[in-house]
């Protein structure tokens, strides 16, 4: 399944929104207008939370973000690996291992799960917008990987702000 994920260019809250190849609307992502954490929820057509995005408020010596479910339960910590070359992000406290491996310049990355390829994500490069480009395996859920897209993306704003 492909996805494309575009930042609303007009959005005083972060918003983004995610349609499949024809261009249809399958996830909605808000932010807050004023928020720290960088708090982001990923939510259905039909308005439903599904998952909830915020960075880690407190970084010392590596930059996380914290994925929760659409009930608030915490699912997982997204950290970006220190002192990698290239972008690099692994999870914490979650069943499966997901690592994030990123080419140098941080437009493309590999996604596996438990050492096996399940998604590959590409950033066009754009000085306007951010735009990402997700192509994950059918026995994923397409929800979850936006959600770790958003988490990345606050992680690496979160950097450079």
């Amino acid at each position: 399944m492909t996805l494309f994920i575009d930042n609303l260019l007009f959005s005083l809250r972060g918003s983004s929104i995610a349609t499949d190849l024809k261009g249809n609307k399958k996830y909605e992502i808000k932010g807050k207008f004023f928020s720290f954490s960088r708090r982001k929820y990923v939510l259905d057509a039909n308005g439903k939370c599904l998952y909830l995005v915020r960075n880690k408020y407190f970084n010392f010596l590596s930059r996380q973000a914290i994925v929760y479910d659409g009930t608030g339960k915490k699912l997982l910590r997204l950290v970006k690996a220190p002192l990698s070359f290239g972008p690099k992000f692994y999870t914490k406290d979650y069943p499966d291992e997901l690592y994030f491996d990123g080419e140098f310049g941080g437009f493309n990355y590999t996604v596996s799960k438990n050492g096996r390829k399940v998604a590959s994500i590409h950033k066009p490069l754009n000085f306007i917008r951010d735009k990402f480009q997700l192509d994950i395996a059918e026995s994923e859920d397409p929800a979850f990987f936006v959600a770790l897209i958003i988490a990345i993306d606050n992680i690496l704003d979160a950097r450079t702000n």
